[in-house]
């Protein structure tokens, strides 16, 4: 694919057109993507402070974070029907996803997934977003804006096992600035990266569109994203 052949988004990441400008050797493992391969390599150069053997080589992942806008003000009963309501509807959502999700947790309010097929990945959050979507809370008791908020990074990361749980995390800047983009996320919106949407483009990704919506400040001093509203085609 030639840079020229990409859909008008404002920024592609350097790296990005470099490789669709045929200028980085891509000269990988046949199971790795173009651009999986360059973006691994990259990270890989970087040493694993201390050298812990219990942490994994890099790896591409999908990191999807979502909570619920209005959970804290929920009254002890409406906690209970949370989980008896709500949680169910996620977890029905992302059951057809569930061979490549290879991490997934809650806390209160929070989802956090890990998903293995990157290409994929903005497909389980548009079916999280479009489930919660297709039900009436405030028919359930739930606050009039309640409703579920959802952001979605790719990068590489780092796998390693948890001592305090004994379950395999994974940690990296990825997703990091995956768990700063969801609470600047609307009710109702999925907010991808940069990095997300040039992937889908360089990959010829069909089913979703990106919709740019602009540069956006990160809490907790994170700097500025360029973000992308996730949606579903237009028919």
């Amino acid at each position: 694919m030639e840079y020229a052949e990409l859909p008008d988004y404002p920024v592609v990441p350097g790296y990005l057109r470099r490789v669709l400008a045929g200028q980085v050797n891509l000269l990988a493992e046949a199971h790795f993507s173009k651009v999986e391969a360059l973006c691994i390599e990259k990270m890989n150069t970087e040493k694993i402070s201390g050298g812990c053997a219990s942490v994994s080589p890099l790896s591409l992942k999908a990191m999807l974070f979502a909570d619920a806008k209005g959970y804290s003000s929920l009254a002890p009963k409406q906690l209970v029907r949370f989980n008896e309501a709500f949680l169910p509807v996620l977890a029905e959502a992302i059951e057809p996803f569930d061979e490549i999700i290879s991490l997934r947790r809650t806390s209160g309010d929070g989802l956090f997934l890990v998903i293995d097929d990157v290409l994929r990945s903005p497909f389980v959050a548009l079916a999280l977003r479009d489930a919660v979507a297709a039900v009436d809370w405030q028919a359930r008791g739930f606050p009039d804006a309640f409703g579920l908020r959802i952001s979605l990074d790719v990068g590489p990361v780092y796998t390693y096992r948890d001592p305090v749980v004994g379950n395999n995390e994974v940690a990296g800047r990825y997703v990091n600035r995956a768990a700063r983009i969801e609470p600047i996320t609307p009710v109702g919106k999925v907010y991808a990266t940069e990095s997300m949407a040039a992937l889908a483009a360089a990959e010829g990704l069909k089913g979703c569109r990106f919709v740019y919506v602009g540069k956006i400040a990160l809490p907790k001093g994170f700097g500025e994203s360029a973000l992308y509203a996730l949606e579903r085609p237009i028919s």
